[in-house]
């Protein structure tokens, strides 16, 4: 580690430990000098503390670094408020520079501005990076345009990564098929787990009750 970065680990501690006025001190004075983790970082304390117009501006500079984290930050801080056109900008250049959780945050924008076919491209790239959120999600839109067959791809990957969501989708793809053993034992596995959505459909399925509706799409 180098003289930078075991300054930069001990601020992380500072602000971590309370003293942010410390931390902003020595951060400010970091990026002063042109350090793009320590403008990154800065800018979360400064968001933290609340001051957000401060904490975009150092973003910024992060960003126009080449900074990946700072990318993504930035995208958090404009998606917050309610800009989504920018913050869709800023999650596709961290993306782009292969954050996977950026991937992921441009496809659920994609989606959300009604641009389906690149939300597909985006959390397609990001469950191929074993994101699990996309992995759902991915299988959600595939399912909603008819492709259920690669639907169920993803959902049973999800799953088999033991997430809940998608444990109670491919529950639900499977009794629509008529697969209603096999769909029991997902909705018993998620139930298990605490998915509220699985335990209903698990008590209408041994009700021996039609099923509706996805269980839930992961959100950023």
């Amino acid at each position: 580690m180098s003289a930078a970065q075991q300054a930069l680990s001990a601020t992380s501690m500072l602000a971590v430990g309370g003293r942010e006025a410390e931390a902003e001190a020595w951060y400010r004075r970091a990026a002063e000098a042109g350090h793009g983790t320590a403008m990154s970082n800065l800018g979360n304390l400064l968001r933290d503390l609340g001051s957000l117009q401060q904490a975009e501006s150092w973003y910024q500079r992060a960003v126009d670094m080449g900074n990946t984290d700072a990318m993504s930050s930035l995208g958090v801080l404009q998606f917050g408020r309610g800009d989504l056109q920018q913050a869709q900008v800023s999650f596709r250049r961290a993306a782009e520079a292969g954050r996977i959780d950026a991937m992921f945050n441009v496809g659920q924008i994609s989606k959300a501005l009604g641009d389906h076919s690149e939300a597909e491209v985006w959390f397609r790239h990001a469950a191929e990076a074993e994101s699990i959120d996309a992995m759902c999600n991915l299988g959600v839109l595939l399912y909603e345009r008819g492709d259920i067959q690669e639907a169920e791809v993803w959902f049973r990957r999800g799953a088999d990564f033991g997430d809940t969501d998608t444990m109670c989708n491919l529950g639900e793809l499977l009794f629509i098929r008529g697969e209603i053993q096999e769909a029991e034992v997902w909705f018993r596995r998620a139930s298990d787990a605490g998915h509220t959505g699985a335990m209903n459909h698990l008590r209408e399925l041994l009700d021996a009750h039609g099923l509706d509706g996805h269980c839930g799409e992961h959100k950023d």
